[in-house]
């Protein structure tokens, strides 16, 4: 399994943790997990980590996420309704998922 840093979205504001596992399924869908309220990626209790590294082992790649304006992830100041940031972060993770692993 592999853990990196990705950098994507507007001006890249948006801060994501990629799992990856060793050898993934083919065609296999990828989990987006998103923050739990305002606790960044890591999720409560670390969580999304754990959640992240089974289904590594399991075969599947997942993307842990900072939504705009929590965490790391920069703030998005073009939207002004949460739903409407939040819609638009998630995305930018699918389309970052679908241009680097073909998800």
């Amino acid at each position: 399994m592999s853990e990196r840093v990705l950098r994507f979205g507007p001006d890249e504001r948006l801060i994501g943790i990629l799992n990856q596992p060793t050898e993934m399924i083919v065609d296999a869908p990828v989990a987006v997990i998103l923050n739990a309220g305002i606790v960044h990626r890591v999720g409560p209790f670390r969580l999304h980590v754990d959640l992240a590294r089974a289904l590594a082992e399991q075969g599947y790649a997942s993307l842990r996420m900072d939504l705009s304006g929590l965490g790391d992830s920069g703030v998005r100041t073009v939207v002004p309704e949460a739903v409407d940031r939040v819609s638009m972060d998630v995305a930018d993770a699918m389309s970052e998922m679908e241009a680097f692993l073909g998800a």
